[in-house]
């Protein structure tokens, strides 16, 4: 996965976590509201693995980070563009696909949200596996790279950023969920 699709994945988690947040503020001040919130708070929070034990949450928001954000970019990727001229500019960056469903399906399913050292280990474990499951499909870094070895170094020296990266937008959406657990109060004071 390049930068750009890296962003715009997380970028689009973002949104899909955020929005039953918002949604939730919303219903301070229309309070008719609070069924639909409720149930898009849940989902938020099955999303990033809280709650009930949900499998498939996480793995589906991370393929809907991955799909929109490789949509969002296509027209965009000159980098793609150049390395594969033939590729139709819709399918050119798919394989942020695979990448994003397995990094963060893989760590919110996994990690215990009150250990640093889980996330440590299932952030580092995340990264590492998403770009061995991305590599048969980023046709873009085979012909960069030409040798297999040096596709294997380049997603290798990524986990690191990869993982801390996730552990920090973790720590802040936990701090953002705690704070907006009980919106009323804030409206109050």
């Amino acid at each position: 996965m390049f930068c750009a699709d890296y962003i715009a994945c997380f970028v689009v988690h973002v949104g899909i976590v955020t929005l039953p947040i918002t949604t939730q503020r919303i219903q301070c001040y229309f309070p008719q509201v609070f069924l639909q919130s409720q149930k898009w708070n849940n989902m938020s929070k099955a999303a990033m693995g809280y709650g009930q034990n949900n499998v498939a949450t996480p793995i589906i928001a991370g393929t809907i980070a991955g799909v929109v954000g490789a949509l969002g970019l296509a027209p965009f990727d000159i980098l793609r563009q150049g390395v594969l001229p033939n590729a139709s500019a819709w399918t050119r960056g798919m394989s942020v696909v695979p990448y994003s469903a397995t990094f963060f399906g893989m760590y919110f399913t996994c990690r215990n949200p009150e250990s640093r050292k889980s996330q440590a280990i299932w952030a580092m474990g995340s990264s590492v596996c998403a770009g061995i499951v991305e590599m048969p499909f980023d046709k873009a870094k085979r012909n960069l790279f030409r040798a297999p070895w040096a596709h294997v170094l380049a997603n290798v020296m990524y986990a690191p950023f990869a993982a801390m990266i996730l552990i920090a937008y973790d720590t802040s959406y936990l701090k953002i969920m705690t704070r907006q657990q009980e919106p009323w109060k804030q409206i109050e004071a």
